[in-house]
């Protein structure tokens, strides 16, 4: 998958990284952010970014940076780990199920490799 390794770009997948220390990308505070609500409305998160947030981000992976950044407290270098799950949504052929639903079951089940290692 497109974004197999994306547990290791925010290092969220070890579970209580601290400052880097797993070699991710997150801090401790982007692991408070995730323990604290982040990877349980992460879908929530990405689909707001996607399609609200300035209009709507769409594939534009700077803008959903920004608006993990912005709107959510992330770290600028933890956020760029999640810009590219658009991305990886339209690679795994998730583009007709997600835009008709982007945060129904099927869409969810597309998308498992594009976040299976985040955390």
């Amino acid at each position: 998958p497109c974004v197999e390794e994306l547990g290791i770009c925010t290092g969220l997948a070890e579970g209580e990284i601290k400052d880097n220390q797993g070699g991710g990308k997150c801090n401790a505070q982007d692991t408070e952010i995730w323990i604290a609500g982040g990877k349980a409305n992460r879908p929530a998160h990405s689909n707001y970014c996607s399609r609200t947030y300035n209009g709507g981000c769409f594939l534009d992976s700077d803008c959903i940076e920004t608006c993990y950044q912005e709107t959510y407290g992330y770290s600028s270098d933890c956020s760029s780990c999640f810009g590219v799950i658009p991305t990886c949504s339209i690679s795994n052929d998730c583009l007709v199920v997600c835009a008709a639903d982007s945060l129904g079951e099927e869409c969810q089940e597309c998308n498992i490799p594009c976040v299976e290692e985040l955390g």
